[in-house]
């Protein structure tokens, strides 16, 4: 009899625990205009200075979250809030859509011309979990107008400001150190989602065909804003892909394009901003390192072969924060809280 009322009391025990699991899974970050989940917005703990973890496809909060009183929402679409999770009322967070608008650009046939983007840019690297850098600039990047697989034919740095906690590195390996360093900021940021358009347009979800490399498309359409978000994301990968010469594994976790519709289909000259995740495994004591990009297009032109050698003889400039981008006093200024500026 008392064996039995132990086995009664354990199982009660991981009846009430997975109750609670249950009833913390119901809590979902939406978007307040069509109550879609709102996938990979940035979760931190109260002070900002913490990264906690990201929402999944179905929106829901991390697990490490549910031991917090108090978390910062932080999404490149979305206005950042901060949520008090003992006092939120139902399993519902609601996050207000930022509105960007983007001048028409229109393209016509130029011999050399190129596409040139001017961007705010924020890079932050992740040590375990701890802010380990961050970087901010306004960037010129160049794009080949007839090259559909996205990435930068070249960049020019404008203006930057750069911030590196040393203690986010005490303990690690080299390598990490080395990893968790300044990189190109346009070195994983990759613009050719609009090429999925169509195929998304019906069914708002696509598969890859490796698991491993890929996993899943979707796309998430705002007609009040008149703009779409085309994700990749390779979250549900089965193993980070891995590279044994070096120790390495690595993943695209997660990159995110919107475009505004304004204009009709979405084409890389209607890009208003980006997100860039990338998680590199140190395979053999599974440190890791996130690096998460992201871009604020200012402005779209179409430039001559003579204008971009000017462009390459600017000098840097001081950084100033585009207004509107990111308020006074928010998350990033918490974070960068204590780091020491590079000159």
């Amino acid at each position: 009899m008392k064996k039995l009322n132990i086995l009664i009391k354990a199982l009660l025990s991981v009846i009430v625990s997975i109750t609670c699991q249950c009833a913390y899974s119901q809590i979902t970050v939406v978007d307040a205009n069509d109550n879609l989940p709102v996938i990979s917005a940035s979760i931190y703990n109260g002070n900002g200075t913490d990264v906690i973890g990201i929402t999944d496809y179905d929106g829901k909060l991390p697990k490490a979250a549910e031991q917090l009183k108090n978390i910062h929402i932080q999404h490149i679409n979305y206005t950042p809030v901060n949520i008090d999770l003992q006092s939120l009322k139902d399993s519902t967070i609601y996050l207000t859509p930022c509105s960007h608008i983007l001048p028409e650009v229109k393209i016509s046939k130029q011999k050399d011309a190129m596409l040139r983007m001017k961007v705010y840019v924020r890079q932050m690297t992740i040590l375990n979990k701890k802010p380990a850098t961050v970087s901010e600039s306004i960037t010129y990047l160049y794009f080949k107008e007839n090259d559909d697989y996205g990435t930068p034919h070249s960049h020019k740095t404008l203006s930057e400001d750069k911030y590196k906690d040393e203690k986010a590195f005490e303990g690690e390996s080299k390598m990490l150190k080395s990893i968790a360093d300044f990189s190109d900021p346009t070195s994983f940021a990759y613009f050719n989602g609009y090429k999925y358009y169509n195929a998304l347009k019906g069914s708002r979800r696509v598969g890859t065909r490796w698991k491993r490399a890929g996993g899943i498309y979707y796309m998430n359409e705002d007609s009040i804003n008149k703009r779409c978000e085309i994700v990749r994301d390779s979250m549900f990968s089965d193993k980070p892909l891995r590279v044994p010469l070096f120790g390495f594994s690595f993943a695209n976790m997660y990159n995110s394009e919107t475009y505004s519709t304004e204009y009709g289909a979405p084409k890389r000259y209607n890009l208003i901003n980006m997100t860039d995740r990338y998680r590199i495994y140190q395979t053999k004591t599974m440190g890791y390192v996130d690096t998460v990009t992201e871009m604020y297009v200012l402005g779209i032109d179409l430039v001559s072969k003579e204008e971009r050698k000017a462009d390459k003889k600017l000098k840097l400039t001081p950084f100033e924060r585009p207004k509107g981008i990111v308020a006074a006093g928010d998350w990033l200024t918490t974070t960068i809280k204590g780091m020491t500026k590079i000159e």
